[in-house]
């Protein structure tokens, strides 16, 4: 019956960690779909690239950041978003790259399974 009580302890502080994780620190947050925001004002240049996001397909997400890589002509960015909670209310993010992207022709969001193109020139 101890053994059991002791298994029993571990397997909810391990939940209670792991949603603890989540809520602050933004851990398991997904890659944004194009169709679950607004973008507004994407604009490419050769030392930055700047754009406007929220998110408009529901109230129960926020966003939690995002990232970006330079592989040859396109800089493919990754939005990040989760549920809403203390930490993270924001429904609005305005991006900007500051890079080298003289060669950069286009920007792409990368999203789980697939591309959207953001801007060209």
């Amino acid at each position: 019956m101890k053994k059991v009580l002791m298994i029993a302890v571990a397997c909810v502080c391990t939940i209670l960690v792991i949603f603890l994780l989540s809520s602050y620190t933004g851990l398991f947050a997904n890659l944004t779909s194009y169709e679950e925001m607004r973008v507004s004002n994407a604009a490419l240049t050769d030392s930055s690239f700047s754009v406007d996001l929220s998110i408009e397909a529901s109230s129960a997400l926020t966003f939690r950041g995002y990232s970006y890589k330079i592989k040859g002509d396109r800089l493919n960015v990754y939005v990040r978003s989760g549920l809403v909670n203390k930490r993270f209310k924001d429904t609005k993010l305005s991006i900007l790259i500051e890079d080298d992207l003289s060669g950069v022709k286009s920007v792409y969001l990368m999203e789980q399974g697939g591309e959207t193109l953001l801007c060209s020139r």
